[in-house]
């Protein structure tokens, strides 16, 4: 782990608090942290990468550093049916070594997570373990924080805190939702057409496995398929394997009503393989379909609004500068998870360094800072729909934010 400074201590925290490779889960750690050095120490690669992605973090009580749902079973106290109706969720104060150590050091992680609890289910405070007294665990179980002590042999869950139900505001709406995602929005879409989505949910109502239908129907890349369909909210894990959304019930239906049956329905998915046709001409009810799926998308909520106000100001082809600028203005924080890679440097060249601003809009002039799930996967699904006028960009290099146009179909007729 190398020396226990703050970065790391938060790393291990959140590595800790996350739910295994099998379940879903999202933490996104706050600006602070996009620094090269901490207290004059470097901050290891290894260790910049594991605090990815990074986000200004606001909430009531201030800037948490880290936020993360849900924490995995076995962390906290309390049955999540008794307690809370939304996925739970965590913040995490963390504190390290420093020059000049404070013996008050846990105390103030301890208090600062507390302040959060109004937006959070849990809190928990994170401290290298000889930092801890009997005083912090006191006032650790009095305050309800969860208290993890931190050394080169990983974590101790010192002090259990009880699960609470606290009001949803749109911080914790958001890192839930990417939760539900296993990690921000566009960055779980794989493909770059729409059909693929489909074809999963298709594939789970017809007879057979799935993975064989789709496979013999779509294409063979199941697993990126799946993540689509999750992404789309066509599809949910369960403890039975994917099953559908009642979003999804209700596509498959549709089209299989639409198309005479299910097989029916996927022998024409098959048909388009290899094909440039816009989905939506050549499919118009699956089409019209997804349209509807990436409607209720909330990414795409923002980005259909914000696209609207562009045009009603006179702006029917703005560039792909012009959108995130104007996203950013309203909504900063969805702006970076929305065009920006989780990569800590292409975080850090968005991040503001004035307290005033969370980001600098002039970043979004640069090519490379973007997701090119957002560029390629996401605008192409838009495209093939009809929401948008052109398809993505699938390489950074040839990607020019004030050439590329993000237009409405219907605004630029």
């Amino acid at each position: 782990m190398g020396a226990l400074i703050e970065p790391n201590v938060l790393a291990t925290a959140k590595d800790y608090l996350l739910p295994g490779d099998s379940e879903s889960g999202f933490a996104v750690v706050d600006a602070q942290f996009k620094a090269d050095s901490w207290g004059g120490r470097p901050i290891e690669q290894s260790i910049r990468s594991r605090l990815e992605p990074i986000n200004s973090l606001r909430l009531s009580g201030g800037h948490p550093d880290a936020i993360l749902a849900p924490p995995k079973p076995g962390t906290y106290r309390g049955d999540i049916e008794e307690t809370v109706t939304a996925l739970p969720l965590a913040v995490i104060e963390a504190k390290g070594e420093t020059q000049h150590n404070n013996q008050n050091t846990t105390r103030v992680a301890i208090t600062q997570a507390h302040g959060h609890l109004p937006e959070a289910n849990v809190g928990f405070a994170a401290v290298p373990s000889g930092y801890i007294s009997e005083n912090d665990r006191s006032l650790a179980r009095e305050l309800n924080i969860g208290l993890l002590a931190i050394d080169d042999g990983g974590v101790e869950l010192v002090e259990k805190s009880r699960l609470v139900g606290t009001e949803t505001t749109p911080t914790a709406k958001t890192v839930r939702f990417h939760a539900r995602l296993g990690g921000t929005a566009v960055e779980s879409l794989k493909k770059n057409h729409p059909k693929n989505a489909l074809g999963y949910a298709l594939s789970i109502q017809y007879t057979g496995t799935t993975e064989e239908v789709f496979k013999d129907y779509v294409i063979q890349s199941v697993d990126d398929a799946r993540l689509d369909a999750m992404a789309l909210g066509l599809v949910s894990k369960s403890g039975f394997g994917p099953q559908l959304t009642p979003s999804g019930r209700e596509a498959v239906r549709t089209v299989g009503y639409h198309h005479g049956g299910l097989e029916p329905a996927l022998d024409r998915i098959d048909e388009l393989t290899g094909r440039q046709r816009r989905f939506i001409d050549a499919c118009p009810v699956m089409g019209t379909v997804v349209r509807q799926v990436l409607l209720s998308y909330p990414p795409t909520q923002v980005l259909v609004d914000t696209l609207g106000e562009l045009a009603s100001g006179g702006n029917t082809e703005p560039s792909l500068a012009e959108v995130a600028r104007a996203v950013a203005t309203e909504n900063p924080n969805f702006a970076l998870d929305l065009f920006v890679s989780t990569r800590s440097e292409d975080r850090e060249r968005v991040l503001s360094d004035s307290d005033d601003e969370v980001v600098d809009r002039s970043a979004f002039d640069t090519g490379q800072i973007y997701s090119t799930h957002t560029v390629y996967q996401y605008k192409a699904m838009l495209y093939h729909v009809g929401l948008l006028t052109e398809r993505g960009t699938d390489t950074k290099s040839e990607l020019d934010p004030s050439t590329d146009v993000w237009a409405l179909e219907t605004q630029a007729e």
